[in-house]
């Protein structure tokens, strides 16, 4: 199995790091020494799927698939992050 790196960027003060490998887009950080990660399956039709097994294709996704699926994942990161940030921002209840 080989991942690829698709987008590395910073947001928020944190590098995350898109990477896809077979059928799964995932994404990674670490904000404050915890690593978060997540990641989603996106499943091209059985046709598709057997011929790339079989080496008779190269790519299971078009170059527009693989956008959408990096532009979901990087979203979900982003939207992680906000979500960590504001948490740590709220006064703690006693």
């Amino acid at each position: 199995m080989t991942i690829v790196c698709l987008r590395q960027m910073e947001y928020e003060g944190t590098r995350i790091y898109v990477m896809q490998f077979d059928m799964t887009f995932q994404y990674l950080y670490v904000w404050k020494g915890q690593i978060y990660m997540d990641r989603i399956e996106l499943i091209p039709p059985l046709l598709k799927r057997a011929l790339w097994r079989l080496g008779v294709i190269k790519n299971l996704y078009s170059k527009e698939q693989m956008e959408e699926g990096e532009k979901v994942v990087l979203n979900g990161a982003m939207r992680s992050i906000d979500t960590i940030k504001q948490q740590s921002m709220e006064p703690k209840q006693k």
